[in-house]
């Protein structure tokens, strides 16, 4: 019977957890954003961590369960934000409105501490089995298919009747979010279309982009040669270029980043590859080509993307 029951238990902590996944897009939940004052920040996917954090995490911990070493340097930004906090009591705040600063901070730990139990709930609990962390990919793919659906939806009524969305679209939007829906911006089931970008940005894209450029992907289907994840990624960042301006600067700023490690890379490939042919050539001139490469190589990088720039100026 206790056997039966530890079953129940840890099969119960692993359909809570499928559920933290799938409720992932639902930013804003009506219930939870009335039940805490009408407030913008009411994640539907902070309710199913309570059941793992009480019956697992807590336990984990008690049995001196070890935290992923990166839990470290989040701990120091906790405290950080903790210490900036406390400060403000000490600062001469001006009033605005009818806020005040207890309330503000309130609020504002409310919201820390719902990221922290977040991170340190997840991290530890992918970190126990690979079979943990391939079912969360496939759930994450699953939800990532929930939201870019919606989205597509909000984007047909947008760019097919100039965002006059019928009666069911608009309650359906208000069962899952307590924002509005935008006549020129897609949404999916956040808030806003600025959250909406922050979420492709931080969790699906780069989940995606990952599985792409590696060629791993949870599920086995196919479409030609182009899996799911695939798939994904280019939808997502076409909802991600109709949905937020800001959201397109950030993924904007991610490519440059990237471009800029694989100029380095290309580089030392083109420098290790030219390194035996000047050997050919004599000493001098060795000399002179060797100070002078990198120099070239920079001015060809930089004369190919002022070209990429005009044409697609």
């Amino acid at each position: 019977m206790f056997e039966k029951f530890k079953y129940l238990c840890l099969r119960s902590l692993d359909v809570a957890w499928v559920v933290v996944i799938l409720l992932l897009p639902l930013t804003s939940f009506p219930l939870l954003s009335r039940l805490a004052g009408n407030t913008m920040v009411a994640p539907a996917s902070f309710i199913p961590p309570l059941w793992v954090i009480l019956f697992w995490f807590i336990f984990y911990l008690i049995k001196r369960g070890r935290l992923p070493r990166e839990t470290i340097h989040f701990l120091f930004f906790i405290t950080v934000g903790l210490v900036a906090s406390a400060s403000a009591f000490f600062l001469d705040t001006p009033p605005f409105k009818d806020g005040n600063l207890l309330g503000e901070e309130i609020r504002a730990l409310v919201t820390l501490a719902i990221g922290a139990s977040f991170y340190l709930v997840s991290s530890s609990w992918l970190a126990q089995s690979r079979s943990r962390l391939e079912s969360t990919l496939k759930w994450i793919n699953i939800s990532g298919v929930f939201l870019l659906l919606w989205a597509l939806v909000q984007g047909i009524f947008i760019y097919l009747n100039q965002g006059n969305y019928p009666p069911l679209v608009v309650n359906l939007q208000h069962l899952v979010s307590s924002g509005n829906l935008f006549a020129t911006r897609i949404t999916a089931f956040a808030y806003e279309p600025s959250w909406l970008g922050h979420q492709l940005n931080l969790l699906f894209l780069p989940f995606w982009f990952a599985a792409t450029i590696s060629g791993l992907s949870t599920f086995r289907f196919r479409l030609w040669k182009l899996s799911l994840e695939n798939i994904l990624l280019g939808c997502g960042v076409v909802v991600l270029f109709l949905a937020s301006r800001v959201g397109t600067l950030s993924l904007l700023l991610i490519i440059t980043f990237l471009v800029i490690y694989l100029n380095v890379y290309l580089a030392r490939r083109l420098h290790a590859w030219s390194l035996p042919l000047l050997f050919k050539l004599p000493t001098l001139l060795q000399k002179i080509l060797r100070s002078l490469l990198p120099v070239l190589l920079f001015l060809a990088f930089l004369g190919i993307y002022a070209l990429g720039a005009l044409g697609l100026g």
